[in-house]
């Protein structure tokens, strides 16, 4: 190393081709660590493994620029896999995309849009003010989410069965786009809790 910088600094100063490179590499991988750790909680280790393996894979990358073997993993934990690159007509390259979320196929448009309309829909208190779009994301107990949940599982399931449903509040015909998005939102509330505890607990 040189100038106080680390090998995956140095790496990326001289690198001909740059790529991005994470503002706090130690960082996130912790973050990475912990968030595994809540979401697969039996198979969780420590921080302190995940950093070794950290170093592991950074020296790897160091190795493959010189000459070396090629690394098993990328700076971000995707793994490479040899022969795998891609190489468009234009003339540029992007490895694989092996082993990386395919969110774009994960997740439909269109029920994304009906959701962001639903929830902007129920931006406006009671009180007359409007919350934050994420205000939801400040904290709630995890079983006001599962017995809201349950109401609109309710509604959603009587729509399906042909049972019409109206608002208790306002009185207007509830749809099962409505029910299904407001099941939705509860679900996001209660994984968003469970998860922030998990990862409290690391």
């Amino acid at each position: 190393m040189s100038d106080g910088m680390t090998d995956c600094e140095e790496m990326y100063q001289d690198d001909p081709e740059p790529r991005m490179m994470p503002a706090d590499p130690v960082a996130e991988e912790q973050n990475v660590a912990k968030l595994r750790a809540a979401i697969y909680p039996d198979r969780a280790i420590s921080i302190r493994e995940h950093m070794a393996e950290w170093e592991e894979k950074e020296q790897r990358i160091v190795n493959a620029k010189t000459g070396g073997e090629l690394p098993e993993y990328s700076l971000n934990g995707h793994p490479y896999a040899e022969g795998t690159m891609r190489n468009f007509e234009t003339g540029a390259t992007r490895d694989s995309e092996e082993g990386k979320f395919d969110y774009e196929g994960f997740l439909s448009p269109l029920a994304l849009e009906a959701y962001g309309a639903y929830m902007n829909g129920h931006r406006k208190q009671t009180d007359g003010g409007l919350r934050a779009s994420d205000n939801w994301q400040k904290g709630m107990s995890r079983d006001v989410y599962i017995k809201s949940a349950w109401r609109h599982l309710i509604t959603l399931w009587k729509l399906h069965r042909g049972i019409a449903c109206f608002d208790e509040r306002d009185g207007h015909e509830v749809t099962k786009v409505e029910a299904a998005c407001g099941l939705l939102f509860n679900t996001f509330g209660y994984i968003h809790e469970q998860l922030k505890e998990q990862r409290e607990e690391v």
